[in-house]
This record gives C-alpha cells, structure tokens and sequence, in this order.
C-alpha cells in the first residue's frame, strides 16, 4: 500500500461489513506528505521542507473463491500543496493535485503449506492548473507485487517467503507548462505555448526479498535477505543489498 512518499502525523480509521460472500471495506486517512530531498529555506536551519497536508480515503471489496481470495478497490487521494509528495517551486504557480488509484490482489492457496500471491497499482494523477501548469498535466503510475510463501519449513509455525516488487513508480506523463516560445514583434510581446516536463524517471526500482519468520528462543525472529535495482528508481545509483535480523520477547 505504498504511495511513493513518506507521511508523518496520520490518522486513519476503517471499517469492513460483510454482505453476503463479499467483504466492504470504506477507509479514510489524513497526515503530512514529508519530502525527502533537502532544500535551502531561507531564515531557517532546516533543511527539510515542512509537511503538507495529504487525506485519502477508499473503497475495496474481496471474497474468497475456495483456495482463492481477491481484493479489488480504489483510493482517491487529495494533496494540497505537493504532487505525489514531491514539490515545486512557487514560480510554477500551482500546487496539489487529485489522484485515483486502482487496485487488484489476489491469493492463491496451492496446498496446505503453500500460499501464491500477486498484486498490481494502477495511479492517475492530475496535477491541479495554476499559473504556469496548465490543465492538460497528468501522471501515469504503476505498482506491482508478486510472492511464494512456505509454511512449516523448519518448525509447524515458521514461514519462509520469497518476494518480487516495484515500488509505486511514474510510468509516463508530467508538467504540461504554459511558457514563452517566441516574441511577436508585431504586438511586440511573447506567444506562449505548452511545453511537456516529463516526471517520469529513467531507473526502475525492482526489490527481490527472501524473509523467513518463526519462533526461536521463546521468542519471534525475523530474518531476511535483500536486493534492490535502481533504488528509488534512480538509475545513478548502485544497486542496494543488505539484511535484517529482529528477535522480540513478550514478558
């Protein structure tokens, strides 16, 4: 359920009702879009921009199909001041937009001790008009998943799992700015027209993630391997790989 951007200061509430074999589930959420580049603020030793306030809310529906389960919903999300949490600078005129997202999820119990699963976002994002961004500015983005997990592997209650994934990602589309392109030395002022800023990156994040889970020591541990491509689909940047170990004890 990834947004492509950091949040701080969220609320959210959901509530499911059962109609029949299928499940409704209406969701609401507000909080603070949190840009991650640094910036220079003029008067101020922060180097990070104040948060934005962002709200979503949503609507899905799943139902289970013998050892098959599927989700379907869609999520309409409202920022005021930033774009996928990214922000412009003021000479641009504009700011905010609305976004659609489109989801679909699907599970599939092969056998008893094992479990496929797959997801896919689809995002559309309309930057509000304003100045020099003109109203034919969209966004296209994407968000993909697909799993195996294994239960029972060393002990009846531990579970390994392997994971595949892209990160909410801008597929095509960005800015369309309204800008000077010539001078008319007949009205002797400048003809605009509208330029197209692409926001669509040339890396492409892809995660792969090895996890394994159970109980150990009278407590829950948590192992996993990981790789990253392009990391934060920068395409400059090394690829990222790494692990994590966590143990936690009740007591």
């Amino acid at each position: 359920d990834d947004l492509g951007f950091g949040a701080t200061g969220q609320t959210s509430l959901a509530l499911r009702e059962r109609l029949g074999p299928w499940g409704l589930t209406v969701s609401a959420e507000r909080g603070a879009a949190q840009a991650a580049a640094q910036a220079s603020l003029a008067e101020s030793a922060s180097t990070r921009l104040p948060g934005v306030p962002a709200a979503r809310l949503g609507l899905a529906l799943d139902r289970r199909f013998g050892d098959l389960d599927a989700a379907l919903g869609a999520s309409w999300l409202i920022e005021r001041d930033s774009v996928l949490g990214a922000r412009f600078h003021q000479a641009f005129g504009a700011g905010g937009a609305d976004s659609l997202f489109l989801d679909a999820s699907a599970g599939w119990q092969v056998s008893p001790g094992w479990r496929l699963g797959a997801a896919w976002r689809s995002g559309f994002i309309r930057p509000h008009a304003g100045g020099m961004v003109a109203p034919q500015s969209q966004l296209v983005a994407s968000a993909w998943a697909i799993d195996a997990q294994r239960t029972g592997v060393f002990a009846a209650d531990d579970s390994l799992a392997l994971r595949l994934s892209q990160p909410l990602r801008v597929d095509r589309g960005g800015l369309s700015l309204n800008l000077p392109v010539d001078y008319s030395y007949v009205t002797l002022s400048p003809v605009y027209g509208q330029r197209l800023l692409s926001l669509a990156p040339k890396g492409r994040e892809q995660d792969i993630e090895l996890i394994w889970r159970g109980g150990l020591w009278s407590g829950t541990a948590m192992a996993s391997l990981y790789y990253r491509k392009d990391p934060g689909h920068y395409s400059a940047l090394r690829d990222d790989r790494g692990m994590a170990v966590s143990w936690n004890w009740r007591f």
